[in-house]
């Protein structure tokens, strides 16, 4: 026989999440059995270790148990609640949100015995690692296995759509689990979650790579790869804009010519002026002045009117 506080059920029930709610409660009901441990109660009320680590954290944020763990040793108490002393259920339901928004954007602390027990009950969890040994030809260590499951178990792809993510990143020779881990996130906040959607992806992606490649060599750029900010703008001007190799050729002689260097938010500017043309069209120099143009408020008024002087001057040579 246990009771549980009035001012626990009425000011907190309506907001806990109920992993929290069966920790407390077996808790409150065996710790003076003596052996309670996270493996014990995960046994009891069938929850990860990790979800009763993170419930027992929880209540001890809130002044709802003291907790210790100190050299592996770990001591919970009962605090004394009181309708006072517990924090107004609006506030709990915030930071309620807050904590299962965060854990829901990392993956779950795997153990060996969570994967060792999905290999003995589910064949597809055993052809995944089969296959991806040999995709990747080398045996999965350990970590590499709870990377691979969590693929499985946590975001929910199926085993076609994990291979075909292992085969993509072991094709552009970046075979590390947690570059891998990253892309498949990415998938994940992306929607790309069906073998279709991965494979249409994988083809504009490399699309992409080649086209910035073939930017580079326009711009001349050949010991070193384009820094973040620069990738910004050769994306924005490839996938936003939809620019041509010959719109941006183009842009490229203009920017030299007018500043005797490679300059990208000049570059960018001038692109904008210019305007886009079909991929069957070489882009014309036409004269298009900046007094309309509000694509980039980085570039002031002076270097607008210079860039739109220079390209007239230039078209005046011709």
């Amino acid at each position: 026989m246990f009771s549980v506080s009035a001012a626990f059920v009425d000011r907190y029930m309506a907001a806990a999440d109920d992993k929290a709610i069966k920790t407390y409660l077996y808790l409150l009901c065996h710790l003076d059995d003596g052996d309670v441990s996270f493996d014990s109660v995960s046994r009891a009320v069938n929850l990860s270790e990790e979800d009763i680590e993170l419930a027992i954290r929880y209540w001890n944020d809130r002044g709802v148990i003291r907790f210790t763990d100190e050299d592996g040793a770990t001591s919970i108490e009962f605090a004394p609640l009181t309708y006072d002393a517990l924090p107004d259920v609006s506030d709990v339901a915030d930071a309620l949100v807050k904590e299962r928004d965060k854990a829901l954007s990392q993956p779950p602390k795997y153990l060996v015995k969570d994967i060792n027990s999905a290999l003995k009950s589910d064949k597809d969890v055993q052809d995944m690692f089969l296959l991806a040994e040999q995709l990747m030809g080398t045996s999965l260590s350990h970590n590499d296995m709870k990377i691979l499951y969590s693929f499985h178990d946590w975001l929910k792809f199926p085993t076609d759509v994990i291979l075909l993510l292992l085969e993509h990143c072991t094709s552009i020779k970046k075979a590390d689990f947690r570059y891998i881990e990253k892309v498949a996130m990415t998938w994940a906040d992306n929607g790309i979650d069906t073998f279709e959607k991965a494979n249409v992806y994988i083809k504009s992606q490399s699309k992409l790579a080649r086209m910035q490649k073939k930017v580079k060599r326009i711009l001349q750029i050949s010991d070193r790869e384009f820094t973040e900010k620069e990738l910004k703008f050769v994306r924005s001007w490839l996938e936003e804009y939809k620019y041509t190799e010959a719109n941006i050729k183009e842009a490229y002689e203009i920017t030299v010519m007018n500043t005797g260097k490679m300059t990208f938010k000049y570059m960018d500017a001038v692109l904008k002026n210019l305007g886009k043309d079909s991929d069957t069209k070489t882009p014309t120099k036409k004269k298009t002045g900046f007094n309309n143009y509000t694509g980039d408020e980085n570039i002031s008024e002076f270097e607008k009117k210079m860039i739109a002087r220079r390209m007239s001057k230039a078209e005046q040579s011709n």
